[in-house]
């Protein structure tokens, strides 16, 4: 597996050597500095650690307010300027919308969906699970209907939906333009043949799941979820080389627990499939 770990040395190098910052904290300290922050500052909600750079929120006793704020990209800000913590975490944290009413203009233009795996719903307390609206989508992951906002992504309810006078279908296709349209600008590193992305707001998840990246006319290609800010992506006309290393590193990625899927999406005449490496 030399060359794996070599290919895992090289791609941290690619998408961390522009923000690269020595003296800054590690991530974990920073979403603890986050933690303590936010906790401060909503005193009736509870925060917690549960994921890195993950922090999930309840509303009070009698409030079924749930979400999570992920601070990968606070935390990318934060490294441009190391100087600027206590600055950049008060910016991210007054701009989320925890406590905040919508009315129905905002919920149907915010509503998107990422992919999350079945894992990430079993910690989920049950009255949450009852409310939280996902669907299958291949494997073990499922499309989540969530609440977008710059910093924080709110899991979309079947009470909202009820509020707004919404149905399933009806978010499911108010969902598919909006996430689209707020995965804003996707960042592309080219290594050894395989392509790292990255979306400006952190969607990148759902990049297979919007239609336009495999159906018919589409190239074959396959696609690994690497955590919930990057995807690696190979087309399966290039070099033998360039696809084996790709399948290498996502079979020794899923048998350490490190990826975000436990398979590979493989786009094929116009539909995927979900491979495991090495089954």
């Amino acid at each position: 597996m030399r060359i794996v770990a070599l290919f895992i040395v090289v791609l941290v190098l690619a998408l961390s050597k522009a923000n690269a910052a020595p003296e800054a904290v590690s991530h974990e300290a920073f979403t603890s500095a986050y933690l303590a922050e936010v906790s401060a500052r909503h005193p009736d909600y509870r925060f917690q650690i549960t994921g890195p750079g993950e922090i999930s929120y309840s509303g009070p006793d009698d409030d079924d307010e749930e979400g999570a704020i992920y601070t990968d990209y606070a935390y990318q800000k934060y490294k441009e300027d190391p100087a600027r913590l206590d600055e950049i975490i008060d910016h991210w944290i007054s701009s989320m919308p925890i406590g905040g009413e919508l009315n129905t203009e905002d919920a149907r233009n915010r509503l998107v969906v990422v992919l999350r795996p079945s894992s990430y719903f079993q910690s989920m307390p049950e009255e949450a699970l009852e409310q939280f609206v996902s669907r299958p989508f291949i494997g073990d992951l499922h499309a989540a209907l969530m609440l977008d906002s710059p910093t924080a992504l709110t899991g979309a309810t079947r009470d909202l939906l009820e509020e707004n006078n919404l149905s399933e279908d009806e978010a499911f296709i108010l969902a598919e333009p909006n996430t689209r349209r707020l995965m804003g600008e996707i960042y592309r590193e080219d290594l050894a043949g395989i392509e790292a992305l990255q979306s400006s707001n952190g969607l990148i998840t759902a990049l297979p799941w919007l239609p336009e990246s495999c159906r018919p006319g589409v190239a074959d290609s396959a696609i690994m979820l690497i955590d919930r800010e990057l995807v690696l992506k190979v087309d399966m006309d290039v070099a033998d080389e360039a696809f084996s290393l790709f399948m290498n590193l996502s079979a020794d990625m899923i048998s350490k627990n490190e990826s975000l899927a436990a398979g590979v999406l493989i786009c094929s005449d116009g539909e995927w499939q979900f491979v495991v490496p090495n089954d």
